[in-house]
């Protein structure tokens, strides 16, 4: 597969971002982080796929990729357990951290939220 330069130079802005991520840190520390880190992830991610490719399409990457975390949000709270912080990742994808202590049964329904909201 051969790199383009938009999306090599989008790949090395991404890695680079220390400050950025020295700034997550931070706000880990005030009450409304988890939302924040959320929304400056979101960003981080549509910026480096604007780079990358348009911007139209690099929205709708994001917003596909919300669309099936917050699936498996919902059934993480379906189950009963609370989510943790919703975090993207450019040209990776994006995560949430899950709580410990659930039975595979738990697992399996948190596994299938999320492209069950995508499909709907």
């Amino acid at each position: 597969m051969k790199f383009n330069r938009k999306y090599s130079t989008a790949i090395v802005l991404t890695l680079k971002s220390t400050k950025i991520i020295k700034a997550i840190k931070v706000l880990k520390l005030l009450k409304f982080a988890k939302p924040l880190i959320t929304m400056i992830s979101i960003a981080i991610s549509v910026f480096a796929y604007s780079v990358a490719y348009s911007i139209s399409l690099a929205i709708t990457i994001v917003a596909l990729m919300f669309v099936h975390e917050l699936g498996h949000v919902i059934a993480i709270n379906r189950v009963g357990f609370k989510a943790g912080r919703m975090v993207f990742i450019p040209f990776v994808g994006a995560m949430i951290s899950a709580p410990k202590g659930m039975d595979r049964r738990q697992e399996a329904i948190i596994g299938i939220g999320g492209p069950w909201l995508g499909s709907l």
